[in-house]
């Protein structure tokens, strides 16, 4: 009986630090970032690269604007849309995509107000390509666009 309840008590101890410790997912490639502030958006971003960037943050939260301007995929970690968002801070756009083809995947983008600007969430220039899917815009307000402005 006591043999039993230490492998039982050594078993749960196990499960309850896998638990605890879980490590964030490994990137599949180093053609892949896991980020988890806007900082660490930003350095990816800037690294040609990184074709794909996961944002592993549920409350994901961007002070400025996020300029993007070259082909890249930007997901959620999650497998649905309201599972990560990211929210903005301050008065204006959360990404502004000028180039590039631009893939957004499985996160939310909420609180952009920008009312003097084109564009709440998302503001796409001419010359730039944006793919969406399974993706959610909500709560965000702008001059034209408050969701997405093309």
């Amino acid at each position: 009986m006591k043999s039993r309840l230490l492998t039982l008590l050594s078993a749960i101890s196990m499960v309850a630090s896998l638990l605890v410790a879980a490590p964030l997912p490994a990137a599949a490639s180093s053609h892949e970032a896991t980020v988890v502030d806007e900082e660490a958006l930003l350095t990816a971003l800037a690294n040609d690269a990184i074709e794909s960037i996961v944002i592993a943050s549920p409350g994901f939260t961007i002070t400025d604007p996020v300029p993007v301007a070259r082909d890249v995929t930007i997901k959620g970690i999650e497998t649905t849309a309201e599972a990560t968002t990211l929210s903005v801070t301050s008065n204006s756009p959360a990404l502004v995509i000028t180039a590039g083809e631009v893939t957004l995947e499985r996160f939310a983008i909420s609180g952009a107000n920008d009312r003097k600007a084109s564009g709440g969430g998302i503001a796409v220039h001419e010359g730039a390509t944006l793919y969406l899917h399974e993706m959610s815009l909500y709560d965000n307000f702008a001059g034209e666009g408050g969701g997405l402005f093309l």
